[in-house]
């Protein structure tokens, strides 16, 4: 998906951006193309999925604390833990790729 991403034409760039602004557009990968995504044991999920799962459970949920979890709240929350995350668990590099562009979107309301 992120290829697509990059390797896309004025036209395309064009028609996601008014779709952005209009509604708002949020992507996110496990790694860059250079790094492999971890299965940590202990956390029974690769680490990509335990961030994204405890980040919709409420720890993505910023400021103002609302019982509300947002696309860009998740995205910062993603960004945030998997390296953090990876340096306990893994001495390998793990960064995820986060694109978010337009108006930000609840995805977990109370």
């Amino acid at each position: 998906a992120l290829e697509s991403f990059s390797i896309r034409g004025p036209a395309e760039e064009k028609a996601i951006a008014q779709l952005a602004r209009s509604a708002g557009v949020a992507a996110f990968a496990a790694a860059g193309t250079e790094q492999s995504a971890k299965e940590i044991k202990e956390l029974k999920h690769g680490l990509f999925t335990y961030v994204l799962l405890q980040g919709m459970k409420g720890a993505a949920d910023g400021s103002p604390k609302d019982g509300k979890v947002t696309a860009f709240e998740l995205g910062s929350y993603v960004d945030d833990q998997i390296p953090e995350l990876n340096k306990r668990y893994s001495g390998q590099p793990q960064y995820p790729a986060v694109y978010m562009r337009g108006q930000d979107f609840p995805l977990v309301v109370p």
